[in-house]
């Protein structure tokens, strides 16, 4: 099950996938651990293809200004339990054998959930197939702590990262990549210019530009 979370100080997508039934366990401990080594391979697979399809998760200029994990916006693929500065939050709750689920906490409340669920399920799928094995959990501070793959910055970047992407064109099909690729593009394009013509300095930790104020509120 998948869930979105908005609230006034934060959002998330929240995908519980790991619950095994008490039951389950004491009947058929073999089948138990095959399915919870094929939950691993799932969120090895997720972060392996999250920026390639870092477009589908953050797909606005806005959404890239936003990437501060300090902040709880995943900045890498890290995963660990319990820690929001992750892309991957392993929770266990009170009961672990019955409740462990997974929170991927890199898509914002502007996404298309179509597309990110998508990106989600492509990604879980490839690893299922492919039997992959996960990295060790990152410990406090993924960035500083960890050697995890970097998610695009910018959205350029990650519109580079989305266009050349084998795995992207092989999920949604190349009219659908390049389409996408075309739009955001053109969007990042637009906001270089204004951020030249103004003499504002996008890299910085600036408040909320104009143009994303015209942009997303008064355009949209």
């Amino acid at each position: 099950m998948t869930i979105f979370v908005f609230d006034d100080t934060a959002c998330a997508c929240s995908v519980t996938s790991l619950r095994v039934p008490s039951a389950w366990v004491a009947v058929t401990a073999n089948a138990v651990l095959a399915f919870l080594g094929m939950c691993t391979s799932v969120c090895e697979s997720e972060m392996a293809t999250m920026p390639d399809t870092h477009l589908t998760m953050r797909p606005w200029v806005n959404s890239h200004r936003r990437m501060d994990r300090l902040s709880w916006a995943p900045e890498d693929t890290s995963w660990g339990p319990d820690n929001h500065a992750v892309a991957l939050r392993v929770i266990h709750g009170s009961m672990p054998d019955r409740m462990t689920r997974v929170e991927h906490r890199a898509p914002g409340p502007d996404v298309n959930p179509y597309l990110s669920l998508a990106a989600m399920f492509g990604g879980g799928l490839k690893g299922i197939r492919e039997e992959l094995e996960p990295p060790d959990y990152a410990v406090g501070d993924p960035i500083d702590n960890g050697d995890y793959a970097r998610l695009p910055k910018t959205l350029e970047a990650s519109v580079e990262a989305w266009k050349g992407s084998a795995f992207a064109r092989e999920l949604f099909g190349d009219q659908l990549v390049d389409h996408l690729a075309i739009v955001h593009a053109e969007e990042a394009a637009e906001f270089a210019a204004w951020t030249a013509e103004q003499g504002v300095d996008p890299a910085l930790d600036a408040p909320v530009t104009q143009w994303e104020y015209e942009q997303y509120f008064t355009w949209a």
